[in-house]
């Protein structure tokens, strides 16, 4: 009977069904005395990603999974949590060229995964996408706008003093002069 462990060149004494105790709680916790650790299975999300390629160019593809709190989509790898756009525009467009560039969005809907609507960008580069794609939060789409575009319009035709268009709309004379100077609302 053999007094060291039946896996070549190991050495060491048997403790249990011919294998040492490294051998032993290998085969005991995975199956397989020489395989350290089970091999990590693919979450559903990280398959999701890899079968994008063959997704068509035409349409969005919409993450299913977890998302963060303003609507892009997360998974985890390796015990971190990544965007998914970012993960995607990785995975099919190699790394980002330097640790500034962002996953920007071609069709402008954040839960987009789509390898074809994915490309790597600056932030100013992704900012402007944001205002072409009427995303951003200029105008009347800032939740904290007293006025309107009519009401700038309104402003801007007017030949009343800054005072007077201040008391009417409700904000102060110095916001009525940069609308008129065109230093706010200049998209207009």
């Amino acid at each position: 009977m053999s007094v060291s462990c039946t896996i070549n060149k190991c050495g060491k004494p048997i403790v249990a069904r011919g294998f040492c105790r490294t051998h032993y709680n290998r085969w005991h916790r995975v199956g397989d005395p020489l395989m350290a650790r089970k091999p990590r299975q693919k979450t559903p999300a990280v398959l999701f990603i890899e079968a994008l390629a063959c997704a068509s160019r035409a349409g969005c593809i919409e993450w299913p999974y977890d998302t963060d709190g303003v609507g892009y989509g997360r998974l985890t790898i390796n015990g971190r949590r990544v965007g998914a756009h970012r993960r995607v525009c990785e995975i099919y467009h190699g790394p980002a060229p330097t640790s500034n560039h962002q996953a920007a969005h071609s069709c402008g809907r954040r839960n987009c995964v789509s390898p074809h609507h994915l490309r790597w960008a600056t932030q100013r580069e992704n900012e402007a996408d944001k205002v072409a794609h009427g995303r951003s939060a200029h105008g009347a789409n800032n939740g904290c706008a007293k006025l309107c575009a009519q009401d700038v319009i309104e402003i801007r035709a007017s030949t009343a003093s800054g005072a007077a268009l201040a008391r009417k709309f409700g904000v102060r004379d110095g916001q009525i002069s940069r609308i008129r100077k065109g230093q706010r609302w200049a998209h207009l």
